[in-house]
């Protein structure tokens, strides 16, 4: 009785999923919002394979926004966290893949630590990345991992890459495009107690700086020493913090 009884609240529940997302999903496939090969092509596939290398049991997903990469590890078997701070820099939002628990980075409430941590692209619109990243290395368990996408130049930190001369776009945006540098990487590594197990360079844009010039398609993964605008880090928090 008890099995039937969950076979038709599960029917039910698909049955108005369909009726609600099916239109919806429809729309976007004959028409994609993004016709564009974007920088979550590689943010993806670097943080999937450090999720494949240390097969983390819990995740922590700070800033999902309205992405679906936290969903992603949940159909892999992992127990996924999500948090967003939902105001600031999306105005309002809703992720249709998966839960998102209201939680700002910069004064995080949650009191738990986790195997791993990611946080794609969002400290890249933090203009005071210190808190944010205390919190980070907090919730990470001694011994466990931080995976980071940002904007990046190797040898030149930028407050602001929007409002830069011959910034291709983003002067209206709510949010900036922070560019990190080395010794800002440097610094976080100090402060948390961790070191970098795996860095990547990504060039997005033909420009020097964070959407200077024309956009590539798709952004290619290059050494420290050729012009890029994107990293993504791999970082191993001390086993003995």
């Amino acid at each position: 009785m008890a099995s039937s009884l969950k076979g038709a609240f599960r029917r039910a529940y698909e049955t108005g999923a369909r009726l609600y997302l099916g239109p919806a999903l429809r729309r976007e496939w004959r028409y994609p919002p993004i016709q564009e090969l974007r920088e979550y092509v590689f943010q993806f596939e670097f943080a999937m394979r450090a999720v494949a290398r240390h097969m983390p049991r819990e995740v922590l997903d700070a800033g999902s926004g309205v992405s679906s990469w936290p969903h992603l590890l949940a159909s892999c078997g992992i127990r996924v966290t999500a948090t967003d701070e939902m105001h600031s820099y999306w105005g309002s939002m809703f992720n249709r893949h998966y839960h998102v628990i209201p939680d700002d980075i910069t004064a995080s409430k949650l009191d738990r630590q986790f195997d791993m941590v990611t946080c794609l692209g969002v400290l890249t619109t933090i203009g005071d990345d210190r808190p944010a990243i205390a919190n980070l290395f907090r919730l990470v368990r001694p011994g466990g991992h931080l995976v980071l996408t940002i904007a990046y130049k190797e040898d030149e930190a930028v407050p602001n890459a929007y409002a830069l001369p011959g910034a291709s776009y983003g002067q209206g945006f709510r949010f900036i495009a922070r560019q990190f540098s080395r010794a800002e990487v440097d610094a976080w590594l100090a402060a948390g107690g961790g070191e970098i197990e795996e860095q990547e360079y990504f060039r997005v844009f033909r420009g020097e700086y964070w959407a200077g010039g024309e956009r590539l398609e798709p952004p290619v993964r290059v050494s420290v020493d050729e012009p890029h605008q994107y990293s993504a880090l791999c970082i191993r928090k001390n086993s003995s913090l």
